[in-house]
């Protein structure tokens, strides 16, 4: 029994599709899958598909995964012999690079930590431009994002409209993996 024809099966990031070839080897298992975040304008419009494709235009990028949480380790009281005290389920944490940016760190219920982008990735402004190219599924990660900033992203991205941010990325639509 095949389990694309009782569920509807939708590929994440990490699946990390970089060309219409990889949603072919899927065939019908596969009802839609995320795009690539390195790919950029021009490799967008080369994709074949593009019904069964979703691309991000707004969030934070997760930079790593870790089984180590360093919330527990170092905040956490955690040891070999003393579990964690789950503060991470409590507070927000971050990792402060040497050039002073901040990074977010995310955390499940199995202690995994997620690193992520100190600036969300902001394409919101191009929605009509990807619609031009053929994209009809687009993804709005909120992971950090206050209620209120999350209204203002969300109308944004459903009126069609640049959103101002302080600091962002454009991540590579513009010039690609380097």
């Amino acid at each position: 029994r095949a389990l694309h024809k009782e569920f509807r099966i939708i590929g994440d990031y990490k699946m990390n599709l970089m060309n219409s070839y990889g949603l072919h080897l899927y065939g019908e298992d596969l009802y839609m899958s995320m795009v690539s975040e390195e790919l950029n304008r021009q490799e967008l419009k080369d994709l074949k598909h593009k019904d069964r494709l979703i691309t991000l235009v707004y969030g934070r990028q997760e930079l790593m995964h870790s089984e180590y949480c360093p919330v527990g380790a170092s905040l956490g009281g955690m040891t070999r012999e003393t579990p964690c005290n789950e503060i991470c389920m409590r507070d927000t944490f971050s990792l402060k690079d040497r050039m002073g940016e901040e990074f977010p760190v995310m955390t499940d219920v199995f202690c995994r930590s997620y690193i992520m982008n100190g600036k969300p990735k902001n394409l919101l402004d191009t929605t009509k431009d990807l619609q031009s190219l053929g994209f009809t599924s687009f993804r709005v990660d909120l992971t950090t994002e206050s209620y209120e900033d999350s209204m203002a992203i969300l109308s944004a991205f459903k009126n069609e409209q640049a959103l101002t941010l302080e600091a962002f990325n454009r991540g590579h639509y513009k010039r690609g993996v380097e």
